[in-house]
């Protein structure tokens, strides 16, 4: 394989920002923890509300926490199968010879597939489970309305009375389901920053939305802890009349809940939906991938070769992490190739060889035998 110079990567480096998805899991669960007893110390009965929520959302960082801003390992095998799509989608078959080359192409169990998944779509994993967990919360808040006419959805005057009848479910429930929306169906679109720096403010940020979904996701999370700073106030004005004499009161957990979502939301505003680190593969890494690559075109018809070698060059110079040109890229794979295949005529040939051989000893036993008179 051709020599790389260690300028052509970028240095593997690890910062906080490397891991902020999968800390953000962990707060969230801690959160959703605190959530789901809340609900219980206010007396709810029924799972579809905080309860069935904060269960919901539970699954969802659980989802972040763990799969979450991979390691090096994982981030080649995401684009290894990335690659792989690409060449069945052209099709192209990766033979058992060559998957037994590299541990990349190795074939993947049923889970193998689906961890595979939930590795390239944590933050969507987590998006969609507070999707469903807004929706229990919003259903909860318009049934109590319904039930208790002296209930109101919205803030009418600015007054004791009327904060206490603020239905602060529904608005956490609204905030953040439009947040997991923002953060599920949005893609990160790369802005131009010159062609955006006349524009006005409003312009501004949806740009940035566009080009970071899980902040505009994390704002809207955030401008909810406000109603869930809401709620800690009502439940802490119960304290020493409907709750008073319980060992768990609503507002210590309530408490906890927005310390933990507000530093938790904060984590979210910095990570990407992207999970392939931001610093660019190291040699050894990319070395794996043109491994892996080269070994798949090694294993096809030679006349397809070229043509095969071309494409996945140009393929692998446009992924994330790899920040190699595709001229650079075509020629470390058409070294490996050479070698695989140099390889391969070798171990013919000697096969050939001890063929032969084992004929010339077969035939000159057989001359030396005894004949039978």
């Amino acid at each position: 394989m051709s020599e790389r110079n260690d300028s052509d990567v970028t240095t593997q480096t690890t910062s906080w920002r490397d891991k902020t998805l999968k800390a953000a899991g962990l707060g969230y669960m801690l959160g959703d923890v605190a959530m789901a007893a809340a609900g219980v110390a206010r007396g709810e009965k029924t799972l579809i509300g905080s309860i069935g929520g904060a269960g919901t959302w539970f699954l969802g960082g659980l989802a972040a926490a763990r799969y979450g801003n991979p390691d090096i390992n994982k981030q080649l095998e995401i684009q290894a199968s990335k690659l792989e799509k690409h060449l069945k989608k052209n099709g192209v078959t990766i033979p058992d010879d060559a998957r037994a080359q590299s541990a990349l192409l190795a074939n993947k169990t049923v889970w193998g597939h689906v961890e595979q998944f939930m590795y390239e779509n944590p933050s969507e994993l987590l998006n969609g489970m507070y999707a469903i967990g807004a929706g229990m919360l919003l259903h909860q808040s318009i049934t109590d309305d319904f039930a208790h006419k002296g209930k109101t959805l919205w803030l009418h005057g600015v007054n004791a009375e009327a904060f206490q009848k603020l239905s602060s479910k529904f608005w956490i429930g609204a905030l953040v389901g439009a947040g997991a929306l923002v953060g599920l169906f949005g893609k990160e679109q790369k802005s131009d920053e010159k062609e955006t720096h006349h524009h006005g403010v409003v312009d501004r940020a949806v740009s940035f939305i566009k080009a970071n979904p899980l902040s505009g996701s994390a704002g809207l999370y955030m401008a909810s802890n406000g109603f869930l700073a809401c709620q800690f106030v009502q439940d802490f004005a119960t304290r020493t009349s409907t709750h008073a004499g319980k060992t768990l009161k609503p507002h210590m957990a309530s408490g906890l809940q927005l310390a933990a979502y507000i530093v938790s939301n904060s984590l979210l505003f910095f990570s990407s939906r992207n999970q392939i680190t931001k610093q660019g593969f190291t040699h050894e890494d990319i070395a794996k991938l043109e491994n892996a690559a080269a070994a798949v075109i090694a294993a096809q018809p030679a006349q397809t070769q070229q043509a095969l070698l071309a494409d996945v060059s140009a393929f692998m110079a446009t992924q994330q992490g790899v920040k190699l040109p595709a001229e650079k890229i075509a020629a470390d794979l058409a070294a490996r190739v050479t070698e695989l295949t140099r390889d391969r005529m070798q171990i013919a040939a000697e096969n050939v060889k001890s063929f032969a051989q084992s004929e010339i000893n077969r035939r000159d036993a057989g001359d030396a035998a005894p004949t039978l008179s």
